[in-house]
């Protein structure tokens, strides 16, 4: 549980950091499933999204043109691990 809590405190300082950081506002890390990682990344790529990291339980994907409130339907995804 602890895991869980530090991984989504670092996924979101990454997103917040990427907030701030004018050249990396298109920047995202996604928490995922594994076993349910190939429906969220041809969802990203359907959503204009270019995946840069395939880690153990994330990725991290570019997306150009889009902020985070144009990604809202992708966050909300059932496959998506948000704690």
């Amino acid at each position: 549980m602890k895991k869980n809590k530090l991984a989504l405190a670092l996924v979101l300082t990454g997103i917040f950091a990427a907030g701030t950081a004018q050249a990396a506002n298109d920047r995202f890390i996604i928490q995922v499933d594994n076993n349910k990682k190939g429906v969220v990344k041809a969802l990203t790529k359907k959503l204009g999204g270019e995946i840069k990291v395939d880690g153990n339980g994330f990725i991290a994907a570019k997306f150009t043109g889009q902020d985070l409130s144009s990604l809202k339907g992708l966050l909300n995804h059932g496959k998506i691990i948000i704690n």
